[in-house]
Formats: C-alpha cells, sequence, structure tokens
C-alpha cells in the first residue's frame, strides 16, 4: 500500500512538514475487499489520476484524533476540498458508554496512531469519493 501511495504521488503531500494530517488508511484487509478487476485497473498508468483522487480522498489536513470526533462531524479532504464525515455510533442498548468511530461508510479498526506528520486512523473499506465511477476506468 506504501508503495502505491508512493506511485500515485501521495507522498509528496504527505511531505509537507508544515502542515500535520490525519489519514484515514485502509487496512490490508479493505484493500483486498476491492475487486480484484478494479484493483489492477487502479494500477494501470492510464488511471492514476483516479488511483491519487481515491488516495487524497482519505488525508485531511490537521490531526483529528479519535476523542475530537463528534457525532456527524466534517472533515475536509486534500482531493478537491471534499467533505468525510465521522460520526459515534453506539451499540449498546442501555446507555452509551462504548461507541463505535465510523468514517462515511468505514469504521475506524485502530485509532491514533501517532506518525511525524499527524495521526493515522485505519479504516476497514477504502474510500472511494462520490463524483468518481470505478467502472470508467480504463481495463
Amino acid at each position: 500500500a506504501l508503495i502505491i501511495a508512493a506511485d500515485a504521488g501521495l507522498d509528496e503531500v504527505l511531505d509537507d512538514n508544515n502542515t500535520p494530517y490525519t489519514l484515514f488508511a485502509p487496512s490490508d484487509r479493505a484493500f483486498e475487499n476491492v475487486p480484484e478487476d478494479i484493483r489492477k485497473a487502479l494500477l494501470r498508468p492510464e488511471n492514476s489520476s483516479t488511483l491519487e483522487a481515491i488516495l487524497r480522498y482519505h488525508v485531511a489536513p490537521g490531526v483529528v484524533v479519535a476523542h475530537d470526533i463528534n457525532d456527524g462531524a466534517i472533515a475536509r479532504t486534500a482531493y478537491d476540498n471534499m467533505s468525510i464525515r465521522a460520526e459515534k455510533t453506539c451499540f449498546s442498548q442501555n446507555g452509551c458508554d462504548e461507541f463505535s468511530l465510523a468514517v462515511n461508510d468505514s469504521y475506524i479498526v485502530a485509532a491514533d496512531v501517532e506518525a511525524s506528520n499527524g495521526v493515522i486512523h485505519i479504516i476497514d473499506k477504502v474510500l472511494i469519493p462520490s463524483n468518481l465511477n470505478l467502472g470508467d476506468l480504463r481495463r
């Protein structure tokens, strides 16, 4: 995943030492759950702008740690300033002392992983910007 991110130019975004970032990083399993034909298509040079858009959609300027996520919080991403929505989801029927954190339609499976330039939250799905149609990828 790191090599793919570097190839797509994401390393240039994250190397800005003056700006901290929050990275919503899909787990290895999240990448494996992307259909194989789409994964292969995204790695084709002619689809590099789509891959870059998807990767930038996982990056938000600023540091957002888990305890700062309010229900319905909106973060602007490094992809066309599009927003992602974070929320707390209560699973208890007897009050809400246990929460899960969600970003769009994915869940945060590991929160607040410290990085030298911000924080990383591991998520269980690859986020796809709503304005991208993966059916248009060249295969």
